[in-house]
């Protein structure tokens, strides 16, 4: 069903498996890290569990600018898979963009 709407939405069939693939390993991704956290298999000090990420003093000479953003932003799983799908779905008019160009996906 996934691929024959991406086909009418105008992929070719190779866009049409790039998109299936990349959004089932981008949700499966999501959902292993949903399914290990409720079964326990998540160290209890992920930034997740957490809500915080873990000390950044030793970041700071060295990497200032992944050291601030730790320091500023929170983790949010929810918040990252809904821009990861918006993302995600945003991108595929470019690539039907891009599917009607010569020598993309599928042979003439």
């Amino acid at each position: 069903a996934t691929l024959t709407f991406l086909r009418k939405a105008g992929l070719d069939a190779q866009g049409a498996l790039d998109v299936f693939q990349t959004s089932a390993s981008f949700v499966g991704g999501f959902a292993l890290g949903e399914i290990n956290e409720r079964a326990g298999w998540t160290d209890p000090g992920e930034p997740e569990e957490r809500g915080e990420w873990p000390s950044t003093g030793s970041l700071d000479g060295r990497y200032p600018v992944t050291a601030e953003v730790l320091r500023l932003a929170t983790p949010d799983r929810d918040r990252a898979f809904e821009l990861g799908l918006d993302l995600l779905i945003g991108g595929i008019p470019a690539l039907r963009v891009s599917s009607d160009t010569p020598n993309h996906g599928e042979s003439t």
